[in-house]
């Protein structure tokens, strides 16, 4: 009876050993020493946000200290506020450079996200194509429009108007990217694009206009349609090239 009783004791303790031991993961905690996320907060209380609230208020208060700060300096008489105004002057009064933004998000981050395809593999690929051929003149201006000169370009008036057939197409002149699309008192219909050199393109007097604020339009693009004259006879378009913040003489493109 001493034996069986011996037997079953060992039977007993193999099963006690065997109920002990665990199978070994890689991601256990016990064994990689990471503590899975909100765990350890269940147990100590602690939480882990995905960002810190107080650094978050912070950074809050700080950007309403600077707005304050802003209304204050351009809406107070005082000279010590000289040197913020003369700094919120310049920030103004230089565009913006979306296209050289773009440019340098492009090569550190590839392409933005799109929420819905704009192209197709074909047309990335037809595109590549075209852009290769075309590296050599990328750096030139081309002709917008085909017609001849009728204003010239002066100081009081910064452009040229060009006399076209009716329903001429207007093409972009270079790469770049639509910055304004709307009314202007003196060109009427416009489009203006920026291009990576910060050199601007202005197109007015436009009768259709085929693109949208901030589209990437590129050199030979589409991008609207001339007015026409009240019989229909000519088509009418306005043309400026602006290059270091001034406006230059464009009649070049047409000769």
């Amino acid at each position: 009876m001493s034996r069986l009783k011996e037997i079953k004791k060992r039977h007993l303790n193999r099963k006690k050993m065997k109920s002990d031991i665990r199978p070994i993961r890689m991601n256990d905690p016990a064994i990689s020493g990471k503590v899975p996320y909100g765990k350890e907060g269940q147990k100590t209380g602690e939480s882990y946000p995905l960002f810190k609230t107080n650094r978050f208020l912070f950074k809050c208060l700080v950007a309403a200290l600077l707005i304050l700060v802003a209304i204050i300096a351009e809406r107070s008489m005082d000279s010590r506020f000289n040197t913020v105004r003369s700094v919120m002057e310049k920030s103004f009064a230089n565009d913006f450079q979306f296209t050289e933004v773009s440019k340098w998000y492009e090569s550190k981050f590839g392409q933005p996200l799109a929420f819905f395809p704009s192209q197709t593999k074909t047309d990335e690929q037809s595109e590549q194509k075209t852009t290769k051929s075309a590296s050599s003149n990328a750096s030139r201006f081309s002709q917008p429009v085909a017609g001849e000169v009728k204003e010239q370009f002066s100081n009081s008036k910064p452009g040229i108007l060009v006399q076209t057939t009716p329903k001429s197409k207007v093409e972009a002149v270079k790469d770049g990217m639509v910055v304004f699309v709307g009314e202007k008192k003196e060109t009427g219909k416009t489009i203006i694009v920026q291009h990576q050199n910060g050199a601007e393109s202005w197109y007015g007097r436009l009768n259709k206009v085929h693109v949208k604020i901030y589209d990437n339009v590129k050199k030979g693009q589409d991008l609207g349609i001339v007015s026409e004259d009240t019989n229909d006879k000519y088509g009418s378009f306005y043309f400026a090239l602006k290059e270091n913040g001034k406006f230059v003489d464009p009649a070049t493109l047409f000769q």
